[in-house]
């Protein structure tokens, strides 16, 4: 694997030819190796981007406290093969032109709750992206409505890269694997997979229940078992702005904090 650095690195190092890309903040698990093996089954050279991007972190947020383990990263990413790893260092962030994500997917669900989040999220990506000019990029559906963010703002300003959505790398017990899973409490570890249980048993009531009355059986199970709940929401996954889903094409969205760690979690439903 190469290391890169800077842009003249890429330059000298990237081919022209197809590239599948995969960006990350680093502290990286199975569920950032699941998008590297399936980058790789492009037949085309996959590179990984760690960049902890502060853009994308708001007030009061967990930024210092995100884990950083460049050489276990290292480490990882070598003995899975991948072929090119960008370490751009924070003096890059004068480089970084702001952008905006889409106005109203940027104010639902998490963009509610962190109303500058999905800006950071988009300025940064168009900067790698310039850089890198991948043919792929791959996101995992953990983080679903980024990537909805994703897809529309890659429509207007890199039409030509092929958005691929990676489906959810999961523990044993069920917890969707996240950097941010590092900072709980052995406690609160034990208690995280109800998460995605609670998920999981909505989905068996749909067709006994509306839509309000399978919301709230997530949010009361979830404030039970001690979790503090950001929102619970079946939208569209062709849509998320559409007021009336359709169950055929629903997602089922959560957002839950065990204390100061907050765990996202999605679940399609059938």
């Amino acid at each position: 694997m190469i290391l890169i650095k800077n842009k003249a690195e890429l330059s000298k190092y990237l081919p022209r030819s197809q590239l599948a890309f995969v960006p990350t903040m680093g502290n990286l698990h199975e569920g950032h190796i699941a998008l590297i093996k399936h980058a790789q089954k492009y037949n085309s050279p996959t590179i990984c981007s760690i960049f902890v991007n502060k853009l994308q972190f708001g007030p009061n947020e967990d930024f210092d406290k995100y884990p950083r383990t460049l050489n276990q990263d290292i480490d990882l990413l070598e003995k899975n093969h991948c072929d090119f790893l960008f370490i751009p260092d924070e003096e890059h962030f004068k480089e970084i032109k702001l952008y905006r994500a889409d106005s109203a997917l940027s104010k639902i669900l998490c963009g509610a709750i962190r109303p500058t989040h999905f800006d950071g999220v988009v300025s940064v990506l168009h900067w790698l992206v310039k850089l890198i000019r991948p043919t792929y990029l791959f996101m995992g559906q953990k983080d679903f409505q980024q990537i909805k963010i994703v897809e529309r703002f890659m429509a207007m300003h890199f039409a030509q890269v092929q958005l691929i959505e990676v489906p959810t790398e999961r523990e044993a017990d069920g917890v969707a694997k996240s950097s941010r899973n590092n900072l709980l409490t052995a406690t609160q570890r034990k208690l995280a997979p109800r998460l995605y249980q609670v998920l999981l048993n909505a989905t068996s009531m749909i067709e006994n229940k509306n839509i309000d009355e399978i919301t709230k059986f997530v949010n009361d199970e979830l404030n039970q078992a001690g979790f503090d709940v950001d929102y619970v929401e079946i939208k569209s996954r062709l849509n998320l702005l559409d007021p009336n889903p359709s169950m055929s094409d629903a997602i089922l969205l959560c957002a839950a904090r065990l204390g100061e760690v907050r765990l996202i979690d999605n679940i399609f439903i059938k």
